[in-house]
């Protein structure tokens, strides 16, 4: 990719050690205590390797997505195996359930909000159907979770995983297809590179099940 020129960072400037990342949501700072130096310095590491493979946030939203869709198959062809235990099945919702959990996290922490900073009125439209799905997604795999503490196999936890599964490859199909083409074009380089640490650090920081009641964002 080349650097883009003439444009300034719309995430932030960083510090020295890294320590402000890409801009991100109120709620991810909230209760965010400093980082300790050996913590710092293993954070400004990373901002100079992500920097020397050229790793952006586009990049990283490809990986994390092809990885979900793995884990979601693994799931299908699991359940459509007769010998499978029922134990691997657990491990298989567990996975999706935790992954899918920080990569929306992430998103909503970071990618959302750059989106309404960037673009204005169509960013907040953006971020606005994106957070939707988040939420619909997020609450049938709350109840796959309820589901699989049964510790069996069934035709309703199949079901739902293929319904999280269609729910998901759309929504990545629409944010691949129409957000990261708008993503690449206005953002700078230093910020598709500043993004990653963000992204990086809300997973690292995100609740590890969603809350009880999700809502979406006036």
């Amino acid at each position: 990719m080349a650097p883009k020129t003439g444009k300034k960072s719309a995430v932030g400037t960083k510090k020295k050690a890294a320590t402000q990342p890409a801009e991100v949501s109120k709620a991810a700072k909230k209760g965010k205590t400093a980082a300790p130096p050996e913590v710092e310095e293993e954070e400004e590491e990373q901002v100079q390797t992500m920097e020397a493979l050229h790793l952006d946030i586009a990049s990283v939203l490809l990986s994390d997505h092809r990885h979900t869709v793995a884990l979601l198959h693994h799931f299908q062809q699991a359940m459509g195996d007769t010998d499978t235990d029922d134990v691997l099945i657990e491990t298989l919702v567990d996975a999706i359930c935790l992954d899918i959990r920080l990569h929306s996290q992430a998103e909503l922490d970071v990618l959302y909000p750059y989106f309404e900073n960037m673009l204005g009125k169509k960013g907040k439209e953006i971020a606005q159907n994106a957070r939707e799905a988040h939420v619909e997604i997020e609450n049938n795999l709350v109840q796959a979770l309820e589901m699989r503490k049964e510790g069996k196999k069934s035709e309703e936890l199949e079901e739902l995983i293929s319904t999280v599964m269609q729910e998901f490859e759309a929504h990545l199909q629409q944010e691949e297809e129409q957000y990261m083409p708008l993503l690449l074009e206005k953002a700078s380089e230093e910020d598709l590179v500043e993004l990653v640490e963000a992204f990086f650090q809300s997973k690292m920081n995100a609740p590890l099940m969603p809350p009880a009641e999700q809502g979406t964002e006036e």
